[in-house]
Formats: structure tokens, sequence, C-alpha cells
């Protein structure tokens, strides 16, 4: 089936003649009648017993370390574990997106499959097996350190672990900011639980650094014009001293180390800066490196392509752990029995926050299918940053190479959720909620017209650019050039809620309030988001339109029932209109439900209250 011919609003496909190859491909048969070298000369149960530490680098391109050929890297201690393990050379991610390309470490699946598809509007749910729930079974102690509120514990990747630590500074801007820790108090953290740990069991420790992350933070006066190589040696130093640490406890002949990031980093390639749009090599290869000196010969693999799906079962085939559930990773150690295969990656993101088309590919070693509205095949062996895009215009030797992967691609996506069904799947609305909302006009069919799932991401990134531009100029003070810009946008892009929320935003910093109001509202339409609904909300407490306030804030619960600012706006609203006592417990239930990022606002509304009820009467003599 040609893509060209295929209804881009969603991507329903029931391909006949096509037969069941996609899964063999995907997943090889490991039996085959020639034994191929294992890396690092690890079989399974090398590691039985050791403590294993899982380390993710979240936003870290691999071409830009400096084991990965990047001479202007510091990264030494990212270096030195490459130098003594096992360094994978094509290692890709699932998502260009955190929370899905973490849920597939954690695993072994594909994002269509543990439906982790965007932050923040999905979650791990309680049947998906995770890797620290597997070790937990048998005998580990589990510890998780991570630094971004992305993969807070709300959204399931703490099942399995004794201790999640997801605490955060409680935020400066006010609700809806992502949050993250830096590195150097990740491994604060780490080492000190490292000291205190129960020696008596082997232990498996999730360290999660995200200073790659933007906005790049300056660290260093050496890289003023390199703000992203300078976070990345930031994470790279205080990395090395959770591995000292892990030397002084003499735990270096026992422990496995894995490092893997979870995407890169577009820094203007095709259009894009940043990630989770695009889906190209500069934000889908990331460094994956395997280091146990004591058990693990050094090698470099670059025969083969694998994926962070591979990272759970290759580390309970390390410990010596069968694992009978079905997975889409394959074990590491025999990663070049499968010399011929291809691996799925997605970015869902912009159907879902833009309204365009969600983008799906196959990748091998040297090939590489994008189903887009245009679609895209690239030869990586003499394109290596996909600037020539040969779909359409074949080479005789890379027809059937194509056309293989395309069938196999829209085969697999036909018995895959579509992508309205992934949009219905990050809402959660009961009955009883639905039916006030649609009454008031806030819960509807599809408003977002048309041209839903048919933009190409590729052409809008120009737009998207434009919108970066403006989101600056927002957080410079500067709100009636940003005004400027995202008109500009939301008059190409009607439909996109980001930029319309965007937009809202500015105009309410500028004093707007009624301009604010209908481009908020509009983007309620399109699809409700807690933050939307939240700001929403306190225009109509500040208005005093009461009745218009309760159910925004009944509806931002609905879609993310923990998110602690809702509570401190139920309790602005239940001020507002006098009732002090159960404004208070409102407050101090946000301060409750989710201290980090509600606690400080909270207590300030708490003192602020008390201070304005009356005092209790003494009692009489």
């Amino acid at each position: 089936m040609s893509v060209s011919r295929m209804k881009w609003a969603w991507i329903a496909v029931v391909v006949a003649g096509v037969g069941v190859g996609a899964a063999t491909w995907l997943i090889p048969s490991a039996e085959r009648a020639v034994r191929y070298q294992t890396p690092g000369n690890l079989d399974h149960g090398s590691a039985s017993g050791f403590n294993v530490l899982l380390i993710t680098l979240d936003t870290t391109r691999a071409d830009r370390l400096g084991c990965y050929g990047y001479s202007d890297a510091e990264t030494a201690n990212l270096d030195a574990l490459a130098s003594s393990g096992i360094r994978f050379n094509d290692a890709v991610t699932t998502a260009p997106v955190t929370l899905p390309a973490h849920a597939s470490i954690f695993t072994g699946l594909y994002p269509p499959n543990h439906g982790v598809r965007n932050n923040g509007e999905f979650r791990v749910h309680e049947e998906k097996v995770t890797l620290a729930e597997v070790l937990r079974g048998r005998g580990y102690e589990t510890v998780a350190f991570v630094a971004s509120f992305v993969v807070d514990a709300r959204f399931g990747l703490a099942q399995g672990f004794d201790r999640y630590d997801d605490r955060m500074a409680p935020p400066e801007r006010g609700f809806g900011q992502d949050q993250e820790r830096p590195a150097d108090v990740i491994t604060d953290a780490a080492v000190t639980w490292l000291g205190a740990r129960d020696a008596e069991k082997p232990f498996f420790a999730w360290v999660h650094y995200y200073d790659p992350h933007a906005p790049y933070l300056p660290h260093d006066g050496r890289f003023g014009h390199r703000p992203y190589d300078g976070e990345i040696a930031f994470m790279d130093t205080h990395l090395g001293r959770l591995t000292e640490a892990v030397a002084r406890q003499g735990l270096v002949d026992n422990t496995v180390i894995i490092v893997v990031g979870d995407h890169g980093e577009n820094l203007g390639e095709h259009d894009e800066s940043g990630h989770s749009r695009l889906i190209y090599d500069a934000v889908m290869r990331v460094p994956l490196i395997i280091s146990c000196p004591a058990i693990a010969r050094r090698e470099v693999v670059d025969d083969v392509t694998v994926s962070v799906v591979d990272v759970f079962p290759t580390v309970l085939d390390l410990v010596g752990i069968s694992h009978d559930g079905r997975l889409d990773g394959v074990s590491l150690l025999s990663a070049r029995e499968h010399s011929d295969r291809v691996v799925y990656m997605e970015s869902m993101v912009p159907y879902l926050d833009n309204g365009w088309a969600p983008l799906f590919a196959l990748r091998g070693r040297d090939r590489k299918f994008i189903l887009a509205p245009r679609a895209e095949f690239y030869d990586l062996a003499s394109d290596p940053h996909e600037t020539d895009n040969l779909y359409g215009n074949l080479p005789a030797n890379l027809v059937d190479g194509c056309a293989r992967l395309e069938s196999e691609l829209v085969d697999l996506l036909s018995n895959w959720p579509s992508p309205e069904d992934v949009a219905g799947a990050s809402e959660a609305l009961d009955q009883e909620t639905t039916d006030r909302l649609e009454a008031l006009g806030y819960v509807s069919g599809d408003t977002a017209g048309p041209d839903l799932g048919q933009l190409d991401p590729k052409d809008m990134m120009p737009t998207w650019e434009k919108m970066g531009r403006a989101k600056r100029l927002l957080a410079s003070g500067s709100q009636h050039e940003a005004i400027a810009l995202l008109t500009e946008v939301v008059r190409v892009w009607p439909s996109d809620r980001t930029a319309l929320r965007q937009l809202g935003m500015a105009y309410l910093r500028a004093g707007n309030r009624r301009a604010a109001e209908k481009h908020l509202r509009k983007a309620v339409e399109i699809k409700p988001a807690a933050d939307v609904c939240l700001l929403l909300a306190q225009i109509m407490i500040l208005e005093r339109r009461f009745g218009e306030a309760e159910p925004l804030l009944l509806l931002a619960l609905s879609v993310e029932p923990g998110h602690g600012g809702v509570y401190v706006a139920l309790g602005d609203l239940l001020a507002a209109q006098g009732r002090q006592a159960e404004a208070l417990a409102a407050y101090e239930k946000a301060e409750r439900l989710d201290p980090y990022r509600a606690k400080g606002v909270a207590e300030q509304r708490i003192e602020h209250l008390r201070s304005k009820m009356p005092k209790s009467a003494p009692p009489t003599p």
C-alpha cells in the first residue's frame, strides 16, 4: 500500500496480502545454526548476584560524547566507562520524549505496547511488568533517584521500587513548570544512599540525569557558545562522583553499570531546536554502554542496530533471570544474532499536541523508512544525516528494501491503536463530569478542523520555531512582541492547542483577560489540559465568575487528579466566596497531595488565610 493512497486523518490500515513477517523481522529468532560471538564475551548469568546500576542520560546525543567521536567533548567519566566496557555504536530510542522512552527502557516494549505515548497525559499501568518489579521479586533492593517531574512516580515508573526519590524543589514561577534537580543534587542523593544501603542484598539502582535538557544553564565559561556541551560536561563530572563512590565501596567487581540515553537533541538540524516532534537520528540515536570490567571484555559493537527496549532483557540475561513475558527487546548478549534486525520508533507528539500527523518509522543498520504524509526513505550508509529523501526516486538496488520496510511498518500499525484511539486514551472523564462539562460546552467532538493529522511535521517546523521564539520573548517580558508572533502562528495553525495556550498566557501577562480567555477556551475545546483549565479558572476567580470557575477545576482534576495547583485554585475560589474553612482544607490537600509542586504556594495561602480568620474566643474562666 502506498502512503499516498492512505487517508492520513488517521492510520486505519487493513493490508491484504501482507504476511506475518513484521514480527519475525523486528525480533528475529535466536535459533541459529551459527553461534555468534557475544559482545564482551558475556553469557547468560555472567553477572549472577551482581548489583545493577542503570544510569539514564536525558536529552543526550551520542555524537556529543568523546567516546562517540566528538573531539570537543569533556566527558572523561563516560569515556572511561566506554573504554572499560562495551559501547554500542548504533543504539536508538523508541520515541524522542522522556516518559515514553523511559517506559520502553523499563518494560522492554515499544510505546504502542506499553501505552505511554507522550509526557504527562499517559502513565505506565500496573499490569505492565517493569524491570524493577522483576528484580525486586528476586531479592534485589530497588531504588531510584530521578531528576525531573516528567518521570514523577504518578506516571507509573515507580512500580517495583522500594524507594523512589522524585523530590523536586517547589516551583518559583507557578504551577505547570517542568522541574528538575541538577546532577550534583541527584548524585548527592544517590551517593548518600549507597553509603547506607543494606550490604546483604544486591541492589538495582536507577539514577536519572536531566541536565542536557533545555534550557541550557551556564556552568563553566569555557562553554559560553556551546551551552548544550556544557550541560553534558557538568553531568559527566557528577556522574564521575557516582562511579567513584561505587569504587570506594569496593563494588566495581560485582556491579554492572549500564548507561543509556533516553533520546537526543536537535540543535537546528531539520529546522528543529530541541526534541519531541521529529524522528531523525540527531534526536533518536543515543549512547548505550555496559561496563563491568570483572566479567566483560572491552569492545565496540558497530555492526548491528540496537534499541533502548533491549535494556530490560539484557539486564535479566546478565543476572541469570528468565522472563516469560512478551518483549519487543532482545538481549544485547545476542545482538549479533540479529544483524538483519530493524527497530520501531515513533513520535505521537505532533498529533497529540499539535494536531499534525504522527510519525512512525522502522530503522535498520543502513536504512530507515518514515511513514508521514510525505514518506521518507534514507540510505544511512551514504547519508547518515538524513538530508536526501530517496522515497519516490529510489535507486534500483534500494527499491525492494524500501518496499519491505514500508509494508512491515503498515502491517504493524494496523494491529496497534489508531491515533484517534491513542488521543482518547489520554482522557479519563467519568460520566457525571462529562455530562456537566458538555452542558457548559467544554467537552465536544473533534473541533480541530478538517486538517487534523494531515499536516506533515517536517513542513511545520518553521512555524514551530517561530512559536519557540515567541516563548522566549514571553519569558523575557516582551509580551506584545510575543503576541504578534503567536497571532501569526495561530492564523496559519488555528487548531494547535500549544500555540493557543501560549497566546492566552501572553495576553494574560499583558493584562488582556478577555483575549486570554478566548484563546484558552479554544485550547480546552480542542483537548482539555489541566494547566489550561487552571489558567481559565484563575481568570474566572479574579472576575468573580465563580459558577464558571468550578467546572473548569473539575475538568482539570479529571485530567490530572494529582495536580496540587488545582486544589490551590479551588481554595482560592472557596476563599473568595467566604468559605474559609473549606478553603483551608483545599490548601491543606494541595500541600499533602502534591508537596513538590504545591507546598510552597499552599503554605503561603494557609498562612494568609489563617491571619484573616477570626481568633477563637478564650474559654470562660
